[in-house]
């Protein structure tokens, strides 16, 4: 009771000519194989180009195509070649019942190859291969150029459909390309049974153009008989085309290559849709029925076939009358021959003008992909009008532009001060400099890798140590590539945790600072360069490698050293600016990170950041101007709220942000590691960053609830750790931007040398002296402790901050303690909290205490130290220097009028007192 499967009976096989995902994933295909007896599937850029378009199922892989780096057509391929295997796989259980003779699907070489041999060779032997499927066809134009290629493609075995067939003449010679094709293989020895092949004969648009022809004639008599005639070519065309494939392939001429196996090439009937809405909708199936050929039929007709179709031998016959048919046509001024020509050049120019859609649709995802669709959105109520105002007046003064082109004046007039961030603008263009280099650095971390080291371990502050606890805390340790350890720190007892834990004679020490002085980094240098030399004596500088700019002191110290190896970097990167130099890049690649991965995303972030983006596309325009515009709203808590396992990245976002921005009295203050609240926990004074991991929902309900109840919520989306490439150019664009709109320059850092200075003169004092002066301080064995710290606190003001500055251990319990001493600040006067441990905090948050808004409420945390470490060469220990920074940045916050007190313990232990005595106010 099917027609479809009558026809089958008959001798015609029925492929069906569409091919999209949709179809495979909801088992349509495989019922159309079951029920209606299709036992092929044709597509082509057309088809394929609606179903790209139209078909949501495809964004997915897309999006994550794009983030693999592919260029266009690659991503082209990667979404059509997985459709066109899964069909082939639909299909093979047909292959194999028909013994190779059906269930083939079909797959394009670029129509824009039409008049290109060699290459359509090329390209349709490397198709073949990739999608590795025995049953594909490879289509092929029927070209002069296409039909020599698929002599070629006969010849080595490969499946070919030859498509946009008009004319007899072509037809002919697609036989001939067939048979020639077949007598090359002949010669090779091989089974010829094992190759097909099918010529697509195209129907219905004859009619188009030739029923045109017969409405255009004003000869009356002409007139008459050519309304006659309408509707009659394309089938009498076919007709004609059936009668020489019976001629050829029922013949002596193809017997002896059918008696060594080979196949007769099929006619497939395609473009079989009716176009003229005069005709019945299943004109041209009715009308092509016979043996030995296939008709691909598109959806709608072949769903107007299964339901009133009429299924009967009607090839057969009327031949003569198909001739008698086209030389009226000839009478009558009609050349059909060039009809017919024009209609190859037509559909060669169709497909390849749907081919050039398709690309032209996915560079548009791509496009927007890179620039944040799928990736980002923002909550931010009142502030959309004034940050969309923001967006057009940076389009009208090009912004984007002059930042690219190194124009200082985006950020001052001044030119001393233009000059001096020109020196700072480096890491706008580092990343192509890194490509270049990734094969080197890639090349020594193997070497490393091989040599036995087990533990790297990055001497450094602020930007150059930042960085590299991001890497290792989000992507951990990689197969057996050496772990990545950080200290960045004075405090004895952290220094003497990390040296107990490493097996020296297998480690690997990174010495890393771009003045090349830092004072932190050289005293941990000098301390493991002598527990170096005591464990492998001469050959201690093996065990070092040196990051720094070049004719630095640390330039050097390395030299002299004998270090193995010494990066130099572009001296143009600030710190905080350098985690896509060789500062991040070199201890990522020790511990075995992907940096060709990780630069790539990097590097589409730069293209979607480019010069002629617009600022709502930007995405580091984007964000910029919504962290700043807050800012100067009174918005200036920015709230970051990071996925588990990515929540490190937050440290360097702290540094980035609040030392950029923090000058002048003006800030962004980051809020990293604060623990998620309940929305009333929160001021007046928050945008929140919600940096999602693909498959945690660990904060979206929170992160909704915030929403609801009215604070800024800006959302960017991460699939895994190597998107941090893209991450972190992102927020330094952004970060550029907001030094823009803040009115600063975001690439210096006036107020950190304070500290330091101070730091220097406790130190002459110790030298001096023998001893280090006490300075203010709380004890908690203080009888008036509590009320000393409520009066403390009491100065606390609306859209405040407390910040936690501590010298000691950064280990898991004292974090606890002082994540526990946060929340019970924030919920009681609802002001945001940082934690800085010290000196750390210093090279980071440090610059906005002093520069920043005077919104800072400090409580400065020291203790005894339980070992202390003297550093070789100084009259001074690790405990002294860490003391002197300690007194340093509370002389220097006091200096600059900061509320700050400091509590001094006797222990680390005492710190969970402090928490409880926090808890009482």
């Amino acid at each position: 009771m099917n027609p479809l499967r009558d026809l089958v009976y008959l001798g015609q096989a029925v492929w069906y000519d569409n091919l999209s995902r949709e179809l495979l994933r909801s088992g349509e295909l495989r019922r159309m194989i079951e029920i209606d007896g299709v036992t092929g599937v044709t597509s082509n850029p057309s088809i394929l180009e609606k179903a790209l378009r139209e078909e949501r199922i495809y964004d997915n892989d897309v999006h994550n195509l794009v983030d693999t780096g592919l260029g266009i057509a690659q991503i082209y391929e990667e979404l059509v070649i997985p459709d066109i295997q899964e069909a082939a796989d639909t299909l093979l259980p047909v292959y194999e019942e028909t013994r190779g003779r059906d269930g083939f699907v079909s797959l394009e070489v670029s129509p824009e190859l039409a008049y290109d041999t060699e290459q359509t060779i090329a390209e349709a032997k490397r198709l073949f291969s990739r999608v590795d499927r025995k049953n594909l066809m490879i289509k092929v134009p029927a070209t002069a150029e296409g039909l020599d290629a698929v002599i070629e493609l006969i010849a080595e075995g490969i499946n070919v459909n030859i498509t946009l067939i008009f004319s007899l003449d072509q037809y002919r010679d697609t036989i001939d390309a067939y048979l020639r094709g077949l007598e090359k293989l002949a010669e090779t020895g091989r089974d010829l049974g094992n190759v097909a092949s099918v010529a697509s004969f195209f129907v219905s648009r004859v009619d188009t153009v030739v029923d045109e022809q017969l409405k255009d004639r004003t000869d009356p008599s002409h007139r008459s008989v050519g309304l006659s005639m309408l509707g009659k070519a394309a089938i009498a065309n076919a007709k004609l085309a059936y009668s020489i494939f019976k001629e050829t392939f029922e013949s002596e001429l193809f017997e002896d290559l059918k008696a060594q196996g080979a196949q007769p090439q099929r006619i497939v009937w395609a473009s079989t849709s009716t176009k003229n809405p005069d005709y019945p909708d299943t004109y041209y199936v009715d009308a092509l029925i016979g043996p030995h050929t296939v008709n691909t039929i598109p959806p709608a007709t072949l769903q107007a076939f299964r339901d009133h179709g009429r299924p009967s031998l009607s090839l057969d016959g009327g031949v003569e009358d198909a001739r008698s048919l086209f030389r009226s046509l000839k009478s009558m001024g009609i050349h059909v021959p060039d009809l017919l020509d024009k209609l190859l050049q037509d559909g060669l120019r169709a497909f390849a003008g749907s081919y050039l859609k398709i690309m032209k649709d996915i560079e548009t995802k791509r496009t927007r992909l890179l620039r944040g669709w799928g990736h980002r959105s923002a909550s931010l109520g009142e502030l959309q009008q004034d940050v969309d105002a923001l967006f057009k007046q940076f389009d009208d003064k090009n912004v984007g532009e002059s930042i690219w082109s190194t124009d200082t004046s985006v950020w001052t007039a001044d030119p001393k001060v233009g000059s001096a961030i020109a020196q700072r603008l480096g890491w706008l263009h580092v990343i192509n400099r890194m490509q270049e280099e990734q094969p080197k650095i890639k090349e020594f971390a193997l070497e490393i890798k091989e040599s036995g080291i087990e533990s790297v371990v990055l001497l450094g502050m602020g930007g150059s140590s930042l960085v590299s606890e991001v890497f290792s805390s989000c992507f951990g340790v990689i197969d057996d590539y050496p772990v990545l350890k950080i200290i960045d720190t004075t405090v004895p007892g952290a220094i003497l945790d990390m040296e107990r834990s490493l097996d020296l004679k297998k480690t690997m020490f990174i010495v890393a600072s771009k003045s090349g002085t830092t004072v932190e980094v050289m005293s941990l240098y000098k301390h493991f360069r002598k527990q170096m030399e005591a464990a492998v004596g001469d050959q201690a500088g093996d065990h070092f490698i040196a990051i720094t700019d070049p004719n630095t002191h640390l330039g050097k110290l390395a030299a002299q050293g004998k270090f193995r190896r010494t990066f130099l970097n572009p001296p143009d990167i600030g710190g905080r600016f350098s985690a896509l130099s060789y500062f991040g890049l070199v201890p990522a690649a020790l511990m075995g990170i992907n940096l060709k991965r990780l630069l790539m995303r990097a590097d589409q972030s730069a293209e979607a950041c480019g010069p002629e983006v617009s600022s709502l596309e930007n995405p580091g325009t984007w964000l910029g101007t919504i962290i700043s515009e807050a800012a100067l709203h009174g918005f200036d808590k920015l709230t970051l709220v990071i996925s588990p396992g990515l929540e490190t990245f937050a440290n360097w976002l702290e540094q980035l942000v609040a030392e950029s921005t923090g000058k002048e009295g003006k800030g962004v203050l980051p809020i990293a590691g604060e623990e998620v609240g309940l929305p009333n926990s929160y001021g007046d004074d928050r945008v929140f960053i919600y940096i999602r991991l693909d498959g945690d929902d660990t904060y979206d309900q929170a992160m909704s609830d915030l929403e609801q109840a009215g604070h800024r919520v800006v959302t960017q989306r991460m699939h895994n750790a190597y998107d941090l490439g893209r991450e972190m150019f992102r927020w330094e664009f952004a970060t550029a931007i907001s030094g823009i709109i803040l009115k600063i320059n975001p690439f210096d850092q006036p107020n950190v040398q304070q500290s330091k200075d101070i730091t220097k003169k406790y130190l002459e004092t110790f030298i001096k002296d023998g001893r280090m002066p006490a300075g203010d301080f709380l004890t908690l064995d203080d009888p008036n402790i509590s009320e000393n710290l409520r009066n403390f606190f009491e100065s606390v003001r609306r859209r405040d901050y407390v910040g936690l500055n501590v010298f000691m251990r950064a280990n898991g319990e004292n974090k606890d303690l002082l994540e526990q001493m946060r929340s019970n600040i924030r919920d009681r006067f609802q002001v945001a909290t940082t934690v800085g441990f010290g000196p750390r905090y210093l090279h980071s948050t440090g610059q906005i205490h002093k520069g920043g808004p005077d919104t800072g409420i400090f409580l400065l945390i020291t203790c005894e130290d339980s070992e202390d470490i003297p550093i070789p060469g100084e009259k001074y220990s690790f405990g002294v220097l860490k003391t002197a920074q300690a007194l340093g940045d509370y002389e220097a916050l006091k200096q600059t009028g900061r509320r700050i007190r400091r509590i001094h313990l006797t222990s680390e232990a005492e710190l969970s007192r402090l928490a409880e005595a926090i808890k009482t106010i």
